[in-house]
């Protein structure tokens, strides 16, 4: 190509191009001594000055920032793309999971219980005690061979024996990948992939009957620390785009999944110190122990019967139900983790709420955090398409997502409304509610979904039925706390999302009337 420039008809072309992204294409096929010789001629057009910027030429320094080639473009999409396919909105670790059955050993009056092998439950002990202590010198009895080898052996057995075993050891293989992980040497990526082994090793072992204290809690330990590695992640390529503007197609995905990844750490906060607090007390041996689904039922009858301390499996009927139910709230909150729901419909939740009001509130607190999850999704995936070149949402990601954030809003609301209801209902024949956290939980998640709905969205009349529905419940919420002289915190919070959600909704009304005046429409007065 020759180097020499007709600078009237450069000019013209300079002059036409739409964007930056039609400018950089441009550039990127000229020669090293061209592009110079152009940005020396038009050093005032301001796609220049960009490109200027971000090669890092200028007037404070020489040094010239590579630019990609579209091999590198190709490759950064991809890098991408495979990014995103290891993010928690996207559950990698629930992949390999046939999730439509739920599996655990029958127990019945004359089978006997399956217990853990002891080597095992010594390594289970030890491998805890170093994660939480970061004590080393010992090694645990099972290597990642071992294991393997004997996972190997028992897929050829069967029956219950064969689940318990199988269970067993992936709990230790995921306890290994996650001390391996947190390993400061190693690079993000590396942690990442030993994160998303460990989560799905717990997965399935939770799947196959491994619904216990210890199994959940550390998954919700690891899937902590994988959120925040995979933030960081993110936040590095983020820079990676920033300093080369090839790559600002990709931009609006990724600020879009960002947010949905604030959004997760945000809302998992303070649940994950609650599951994690919960049951801090007790034992290792009783976090080990198997919840199973006919222990629930027997718990359940004998709390009936007015013998709530009667033992089940070693735990009080009490302690149980509410352990149990406590961790299936938890499991709601993980994207595509129909574990909850699964075990809800086994146990027959819906006969179940009408006997308690306790046990109610909980069952409700599933629905709405799982639908609730699923909203954040929705909202993480919905944000604003990229250009041309953008990274394209998974299409086996797009079909799980089967609502929209406005129908999973209403679900939301709907839930919230039923649950608020009953506790309106039993303050009309008590007189008081004792205003607890699961009273208060419908009434933060309605708020939750509220101002993160109309903090992405536009306004319509619905939304002002439901900003005046939460107002109305949380004035009833406020004067039942006021009522039985609750501390003023409780009073301070349920005031201050009152008048967020009051002044978030004035803004929203406000550029809805701006908008309606721009357009001309003669119904701009009237309010959404």
């Amino acid at each position: 190509m020759s180097d020499t420039i007709n600078i009237k008809k450069l000019t013209k072309r300079l002059k036409g191009f739409k964007n930056e992204a039609a400018f950089l294409k441009f550039i990127r096929g000229q020669s090293e001594k061209k592009k110079d010789k152009i940005c020396q001629l038009f050093p005032d057009n301001q796609f220049i000055i960009k490109y200027l910027a971000d090669r890092g030429k200028t007037e404070e320094t020489d040094e010239i920032t590579r630019i990609l080639d579209n091999k590198d473009f190709e490759k950064a999409e991809k890098d991408i793309e495979a990014l995103f396919s290891k993010s928690p909105l996207n559950a990698p670790f629930l992949n390999e999971i046939q999730s439509e059955r739920f599996y655990e050993p029958r127990i019945s009056f004359f089978s006997k219980r399956p217990k853990m092998d002891k080597n095992i439950e010594n390594d289970a002990k030890f491998l805890f005690r170093i994660i939480n202590t970061h004590l080393t010198g010992k090694s645990p009895i099972y290597t990642k061979e071992r294991i393997n080898e004997k996972l190997t052996s028992v897929s050829k057995k069967r029956g219950g024996k064969k689940r318990q075993i199988e269970t067993d050891l992936r709990t230790i293989l995921a306890l290994q990948n996650w001390s391996l992980a947190r390993s400061r040497a190693l690079p993000k990526n590396k942690k990442n992939d030993l994160f998303i082994e460990a989560l799905n090793n717990l997965c399935q072992a939770m799947y196959i009957g491994g619904f216990s204290y210890f199994n959940i809690s550390s998954f919700g330990l690891i899937h902590n620390e994988y959120i925040k590695n995979y933030k960081l992640l993110l936040e590095d390529k983020l820079k990676q785009i920033n300093r080369n503007s090839v790559l600002y197609d990709f931009l609006p995905a990724m600020r879009g999944h960002f947010d949905g990844i604030e959004l997760l750490i945000k809302s998992s906060k303070f649940l994950n110190s609650r599951l994690i607090n919960t049951f801090e007390t007790h034992t290792l041996d009783f976090k080990l122990k198997k919840l199973y689904i006919s222990d629930f039922k027997k718990a359940f009858s004998n709390y009936f019967k007015g013998k709530k301390d009667k033992m089940v499996n070693g735990i009080h009927s009490n302690i149980f139900i509410f352990l149990y139910l406590e961790l299936l709230i938890y499991l709601a909150c993980i994207f595509q983790m129909d574990l909850p729901e699964m075990l809800s419909q086994y146990n027959s939740f819906d006969t179940i709420i009408e006997k308690d009001y306790d046990i109610s509130l909980r069952v409700n607190a599933i629905q709405i955090r799982q639908l609730l999850y699923k909203f954040y999704w929705a909202l993480a995936l919905s944000e604003s398409e990229p250009d041309e070149n953008a990274v394209t949402a998974d299409t086996e990601t797009e079909s799980k997502a089967d609502s929209s954030p406005y129908e999973l809003l209403c679900k939301i609301v709907a839930c919230c409304n039923r649950t608020i209801y009953e506790i309106r209902k039993k303050s009309n024949v008590d007189r008081y509610i004792e205003v607890k956290y699961y009273e208060l939980y419908p009434l933060y998640r309605y708020y939750d979904a509220l101002v993160n709905y109309l903090s992405n969205y536009e306004i319509n009349k619905d939304m002002k039925v439901f900003t005046m529905n939460f107002l109305r419940d949380a004035l009833f919420f406020k004067q039942q706390a006021i009522a039985r002289q609750k501390e003023d915190r409780i009073v301070n919070v349920i005031q201050k999302m009152m008048d967020i959600l009051k002044s978030l909704y004035k803004k929203k009304v406000k550029e809805y009337k701006e908008s309606m005046i721009k357009s001309g429409d003669p119904e701009y007065t009237i309010a959404p």
